[in-house]
């Protein structure tokens, strides 16, 4: 449309300007044809009225009437001019056109009064003896003395001098519309000379506008339109790179973005999402699939994510908070860091939340609180019955024997719970120390679980329970490291000995089934409670600690299996009923068919 108007203005104006000067000239040139013919034609009157007056003799009189008569009729027929004789009185001796005695007295035409006064006079009007209108120019005769002796005139008919007048107007302005018509022409060509360039630049930059960044603008010429494509080519190339430049710097940044753990959110100034990764999308529960330009609030339900952007967004500051999300079975953590965007000139258009899951950082500080919270307990129980049963030794001198040996054997025992105590943390320590690698042996399951039934035997003789053993006549072979296998079952045997009352039961077994090496340790002891269960294996969790520590236990046991379980690939599990004892299971993988020696990671 826009080069549509070009063209139209182009060529409307040149063939305004052909026009006006089209018009201009014909004007000028009418006035210049009418003068120009105007003067020849008094020229020419002037002439015939020379040439008539020295026809007639110096003294007019009217006895030459007749013979002036013949000869200007024949003048005038051969002339195609009207010739009149005056004389001094006004009144016409001849005329070439019609019969002087019918023709008024002429001494006052205006032409006759005009020559009367001056040398010649010329007017205009219509005959009322020939009827048409005609121009006349008359010419005073004078005597050898300067006397006015009589008026010679010539005329010419008016009406045929405009219709040649009109004839020549017409074919000026036939030559006018030609020049004007030869001029549209012209102004057409060079309008599309002029348009066809602007055309293709608009296109091109329509193009470029579009995003077709490849398109270029084609140069024909050496004029303006061609420095004006040659700079549109230049400003492309420029922007191509940049925006190629651009997209790499967003794609990596993309990429960087979209690979972080921690989530990313971007806002503008109305609170509507500009990005989000899926870091972001899977902590805040939301998807990620069509929430750009979405209001923050209807994106994720937390208040305290759109509490932190409000008040960046208000305050131009730094804002962080740390929002504790319940669900259904679980419970999260999120750190949230907002920080400002600002443009060029310090401006606030928006904001950027980022996001940190410190779920499991929290749960590891409160595990470890509670671990040294543990540890510090159990280690001061017996140090301290240790230290006061010393220190009563210490200030009594005369303490009897029998009750110095009791004290003593308490102190005996509460070391030894220490020692049970430091151990098991050691043994905990090594379980879970980040090695690069762990030295495995393709070894038989049984012999482990073998030697801890007989190093455990004679505890459970005591109790007078029955120690049932079930080993396969086959090999179960696994890749383990004997030492940590045999700690674990030795956990899980003495457990059960140890909440077993007197008179029960406490059978060992170990299968091959399902790829799984298992191995299986059931008791007729008081079992446990449900809501003990999930527990059980933390650290210095106890079921019931009074009676855990009148037994002996350290509450580390049962952890150090599932560690040992954990590190071989395996889980660990259990079954159990208040009053109809319990059960445990530690699974762990097969070794392959070579069962030879490597190093498993």
């Amino acid at each position: 449309m826009r080069v549509r108007r070009l063209s139209t203005r182009l060529l409307a104006g040149m063939l305004g300007i052909a026009l006006l000067t089209a018009t201009v000239v014909s004007l000028l040139d009418d006035r210049a044809l009418r003068r120009g013919a105007r003067d020849l034609l008094e020229r020419e009157l002037r002439a015939h009225a020379e040439l008539l007056a020295a026809l007639v003799p110096d003294g007019i009189e009217r006895e030459h009437a007749g013979f002036l008569q013949e000869r200007l009729v024949a003048l005038g027929a051969a002339n195609g001019t009207r010739y009149t004789v005056i004389d001094a009185a006004g009144n016409v001796l001849a005329d070439s056109e019609g019969s002087p005695a019918a023709m008024d007295n002429h001494l006052d035409r205006p032409e006759v009064a005009a020559a009367a006064e001056r040398d010649h006079g010329i007017a205009r009007r219509r005959s009322a003896s020939v009827g048409d209108e005609w121009i006349y120019l008359a010419r005073p005769v004078r005597a050898p003395d300067g006397r006015i002796t009589g008026f010679v005139r010539a005329a010419r008919n008016g009406t045929e001098w405009e219709r040649a007048v009109a004839a020549s107007r017409w074919q000026l302005f036939g030559a006018a519309v030609l020049a004007v018509g030869a001029a549209g022409l012209l102004a057409w060509v060079l309008a599309r000379g002029v348009v066809r360039p602007v055309a293709h630049l608009q296109r091109v930059a329509q193009a470029m506008a579009q995003g077709e960044d490849r398109v270029r603008a084609a140069v024909w010429t050496a004029d303006e339109f061609a420095e004006l494509g040659t700079a549109l080519n230049t400003m492309a190339d420029r922007l191509q790179e940049r925006v190629e430049e651009m997209r790499r710097e967003r794609a990596k940044l993309s990429a960087i973005i979209g690979s972080m753990v921690e989530g990313v959110v971007g806002v503008d100034a109305g609170e509507h999402v500009l990005h989000l990764n899926a870091a972001a999308a899977e902590m805040l529960g939301v998807d990620d699939g069509a929430i750009v330009g979405r209001p923050l609030l209807e994106v994720t339900r937390i208040p305290e994510v759109a509490q932190a952007v409000a008040a960046v967004l208000a305050s131009g500051e730094k804002a962080s908070r740390e929002v504790a999300i319940h669900e259904p079975g679980s419970a999260r953590v999120l750190e949230l860091e907002a920080a400002p965007l600002r443009d060029q000139g310090g401006a606030v258009h928006g904001a950027v939340v980022v996001l940190h899951d410190v779920t499991e950082l929290r749960r590891l500080e409160a595990m470890r609180r509670d671990f040294v919270a543990n540890v510090s307990h159990e280690l001061k129980t017996p140090l301290t019955a240790i230290q006061g049963m010393v220190d009563t030794m210490v200030d009594d001198p005369a303490m009897p024997d029998d009750v110095r040996t009791r004290f003593l054997q308490k102190v005996q025992r509460q070391a030894h719970r220490l020692g049970s105590l430091v151990s098991d943390l050691l043994v905990l320590a090594r379980i879970e120390a980040a090695q690069p690698a762990v030295e495995r042996h393709a070894l038989d399951l049984r012999e482990p679980v073998r030697e801890s039934c007989q190093q455990l035997a004679a505890a459970a003789g005591r109790k007078r329970l029955r120690l049932h053993v079930e080993l396969p006549d086959a090999p179960v072979t696994v890749d383990g490291e004997p030492e940590a296998l045999r700690q674990a079952v030795d956990n899980l045997l003495s457990n059960a000995i140890r909440y077993t009352p007197e008179g029960g039961q406490v059978t060992v077994g170990v299968h091959a089934r399902d790829g799984d090496a298992e191995v299986v340790v059931r008791d007729t002891g008081i079992g446990i409670a449900a809501e003990h269960l999930d527990r059980i294996f933390e650290r210095f969790y106890r079921v019931d600690k009074a009676r855990s520590r009148e037994l002996g236990g350290t509450g580390l046991g049962l952890s150090i299996v599932k560690h040992v379980a954990l590190a071989h690939g395996g889980t660990v599990s259990v079954e159990s009923r208040p009053g109809h004892g319990s059960a445990f299971r530690v699974r762990i993988p097969l070794a392959s068919p070579v069962g030879e020696e490597r190093k498993v990671s």
